[in-house]
């Protein structure tokens, strides 16, 4: 049975190979139990579950993501109590590959919840 980090990796390794991913630089997802860590210094971008350094990081854990999914937990209040945290170059989570949405008004919580709600957490 798959873990959540794996089901998320493999979501995201999806997401690239259809939708582009990054042009540059790194992203990593924190999530407790493990990350997920884009390279988008290669193209086609490369996603593992390295823990190394990254331009911008994302730190939350799989049950606000579920939560957030489930429209039990918003975005942006989870971001202002400390559920979720970012650090490093935001515009990097902004770039993330074209995904159906306005970037240019979309907040990084909102694009998190948005790639994330693709991939099924049961």
């Amino acid at each position: 049975m798959y873990s959540d980090i794996q089901k998320i990796t493999e979501g995201f390794r999806s997401k690239v190979e259809r939708d582009g991913g990054l042009e540059r630089g790194t992203l990593k997802f924190n999530l407790g139990e493990g990350v997920v860590y884009i390279d988008g210094n290669c193209q086609p971008n490369i996603v593992s579950n390295e823990d190394k350094p990254a331009d911008c990081t994302l730190s939350t854990t799989t049950d606000v993501i579920r939560a957030m999914i489930a429209g039990q937990v918003d975005g942006l209040s989870a971001l202002k109590h400390g559920k979720i945290s970012l650090e490093g170059d935001m515009r990097i989570i902004m770039a993330f590959g074209p995904i159906g949405v306005n970037r240019s008004i979309a907040t990084p919580v909102e694009l998190l919840i948005l790639l994330l709600s693709s991939i099924a957490l049961s």
